[in-house]
């Protein structure tokens, strides 16, 4: 996606020499996903520095970079299909259309960055509150393993003489038996 809006931003910025000026500031500012995108783009904005009129605008970007970007550019068919991108559009349409993509494309640039640091700060909570239930473990294994031989048989010794007791008790009472109406 990140590819699509990319293209259609710099397609944009092309096929509307005008227009490329106007969102110089934004386009200086968007980090690029994909490298060769990132280079047109550099391309494009030293060549909109060098003509500020727009005037082979396109001519200029593809001698900077050694090839037509249009081809690059227009590869996703989303791209090919939004007349609004086009040569020729409405020049207002064209504008709403890469205002859009800009929007879009730093929106999701946001939430990526946003995830990222979700990601790093619920890794670092993570890892003290493994820390913590590790040493809890490690706490309860050492006193299981260095309570006294002694100590340990006397707490079974008792628990087995209160259940014995208790199981006597319901014996004598004979629970299993119906009490009778009087």
């Amino acid at each position: 996606e990140a590819r699509i809006r990319e293209c259609a931003i710099l397609a944009g910025c092309l096929n509307n020499p005008g227009l490329a000026a106007t969102f110089e500031e934004r386009l200086e500012r968007m980090p690029f996903s994909c490298a060769d995108l990132a280079e047109i783009r550099d391309a494009l904005l030293s060549a909109v520095a060098g003509a500020p009129d727009g005037t082979r605008l396109r001519d200029d970007v593809a001698e900077r970079i050694g090839r037509d970007p249009m081809p690059d550019l227009l590869a996703p068919g989303q791209v090919r299909a939004n007349r609004h991108l086009g040569p020729g559009a409405d020049p207002d349409l064209a504008a709403r259309a890469i205002e859009e993509e800009l929007t879009r494309h730093a929106a999701v640039a946001g939430w990526r960055a946003e995830l990222i640091d979700a990601a790093r700060e619920l890794n670092a909570e993570t890892a003290e509150s493994v820390g913590w239930r590790l040493r809890d473990a490690a706490e309860a294994a050492h006193q299981a393993a260095s309570r006294p031989i002694s100590e340990s048989a006397e707490v079974d010794a008792e628990a087995e003489e209160m259940l014995s007791a208790g199981l006597q008790d319901l014996l004598d009472r004979q629970i299993w038996k119906k009490p009778r109406k009087t």
